[in-house]
């Protein structure tokens, strides 16, 4: 009866994961050797299986992804690695943001945007580390009376240096960004039914 009873406790964990978990809508992995439409104002390449933006000394660091639709998006990840030689001391130095920018198609200024301040004392320079926010936390811009369209959507970093510019030797990696999806809500009566479940489990293995 013991292999019953951990046979529906499995089968109540797996329902349960598949219907709490958040699928991403778009996840940009640059193991694979690309860049996958990723552009930056500074010199961009492809570094440790990252997309890598160097600084030429122009006052800030700004990346951009490929225009796409995050329609259904309830969240962001991304893997930062800021590596600053001379230009900041320590990450508190630094200032910056994530943004989700959709565009008009006439004035520059018809743009609207959700955004992120980078809590850059999570840093330490030449580490990697993971930032996650939610869109109900994010601060909304916009500009023209434009509205942020989720379905023409531009990803865009940009840090910058508090005291001044950021120097050439300014370089920053960036992994795994992912954009996920709303969790598949579950219904009051699953979760009856998957209570019944490990409820006749366990009363299966004590009669057992």
């Amino acid at each position: 009866m013991n292999i019953l009873k951990n046979g529906v406790t499995l089968v109540t964990f797996l329902i349960f994961s598949a219907l709490t978990t958040a699928d991403p809508i778009i996840n940009w992995d640059w193991n694979d050797g690309t860049t996958q439409g990723w552009t930056s104002s500074d010199s961009a390449g492809n570094s440790f299986g990252a997309f890598q933006a160097n600084n030429n000394g122009n006052g800030s660091l700004q990346i951009w992804g490929p225009t796409t639709s995050l329609n259904g998006a309830n969240g962001i990840t991304f893997k930062a690695n800021l590596m600053s030689y001379s230009s900041a001391n320590s990450p508190s130095d630094l200032t910056g943001s994530v943004s989700l920018r959709s565009y008009g198609t006439g004035d520059m200024y018809d743009v609207a945007w959700k955004s992120w301040d980078i809590d850059f004392s999570q840093l330490n320079f030449g580490a990697w580390e993971e930032f996650s926010f939610s869109l109900d936390d994010a601060t909304d811009t916009s500009y023209q009376d434009f509205i942020y369209d989720s379905n023409n959507v531009m990803v865009e970093f940009f840090i910058r240096n508090k005291s001044g510019s950021l120097s050439n030797q300014s370089v920053m990696l960036i992994d795994d960004f992912v954009v996920s999806g709303n969790a598949v809500p579950i219904p009051a009566g699953i979760y009856l039914f998957l209570s019944g479940l490990v409820g006749l489990g366990l009363m299966r293995g004590r009669n057992g």
